[in-house]
């Protein structure tokens, strides 16, 4: 670095306090940065772009991510304040409109369509109405006579839990059974402790049935969630969840890919 590079950061650095400056000065590694609304957050990630860029990282190698539209709408009224026009092209979004850019540019190697939609929410519940009507033998998320939909809220709940830990495929359903404490390990420690305690056999039985109906129920969800992502991908749609989970997936098994982006 120049000298004058040096100054630079160094007035940079003056205004922030010691947390901040951890933050601003170390280019590598993770930081997590928790503080109240208005304590200096903004302004630190801020001062962080402008020491990476006065440290010789490309603008258009920056990429500045937030969970809300607000949040990235005032990151780039922000840069464009603090940093001169030919450092402020950096890359900022949401982390679905992120996603959705690059569905957009890279849809032949997501092997989805290139006229992909964001589903509105009254298709949504149209086509998940839809799967209520055709899966008729629920035993766990069945309609009430009164009330054709009354699971409806349960399902699309259930569904949005799914894809939240990116349960996307009946095997990746199978190895959550197996492997997550609260399932199939359960039961066989609970049946390991029944056989050494017969006076309380059946509160152990109980509890192992419970946890089957569980397991049972997660499946029966499972072919609401199948059967509603087939719609929708019949229909050219796809879901703000869904975003997100094509491109992690795809970052996983593609290094290659994800050099590229």
């Amino acid at each position: 670095m120049t000298v004058n590079t040096v100054r630079e950061i160094d007035k940079i650095l003056e205004k922030l306090n010691n947390e901040q400056k951890k933050c601003v000065e170390n280019l590598d590694g993770k930081f997590l940065v928790l503080a109240g609304p208005g304590t200096g957050k903004t302004y630190t990630v801020i001062k962080r772009l402008q020491a990476m860029i006065l440290k010789g990282v490309e603008p258009e190698r920056i990429l500045c991510m937030t969970y809300s539209r607000a949040g990235a709408d005032e990151m780039k009224k922000r840069v464009l304040e603090e940093l001169d026009e030919n450092n402020n092209n950096i890359e900022i979004h949401t982390f679905h409109s992120f996603c959705n850019k690059i569905i957009g540019e890279y849809a032949e190697e997501l092997d989805v369509s290139s006229n992909i939609q964001l589903i509105p929410d009254s298709i949504k519940r149209a086509l998940l109405k839809d799967c209520i009507d055709e899966i008729d033998d629920a035993q766990y998320y069945k309609s009430d006579k009164a009330n054709k939909y009354s699971c409806f809220d349960s399902i699309s709940t259930g569904i949005e839990y799914l894809k939240k830990y990116r349960i996307n495929s009946l095997k990746k359903l199978e190895e959550n059974i197996n492997s997550d404490n609260d399932w199939i390990p359960a039961i066989k420690e609970l049946e390991n402790e029944r056989d050494f305690k017969p006076n309380k056999r059946k509160d152990y039985e109980a509890h192992i049935q419970k946890i089957k109906d569980k397991i049972s129920k997660v499946k029966e969800l499972y072919r609401f969630y199948e059967l509603y992502k087939e719609k929708m991908e019949y229909e050219g749609y796809i879901d703000y969840d869904d975003m997100i989970n094509y491109i992690l997936e795809k970052f996983e098994i593609d290094p290659v890919f994800t050099q590229k982006i």
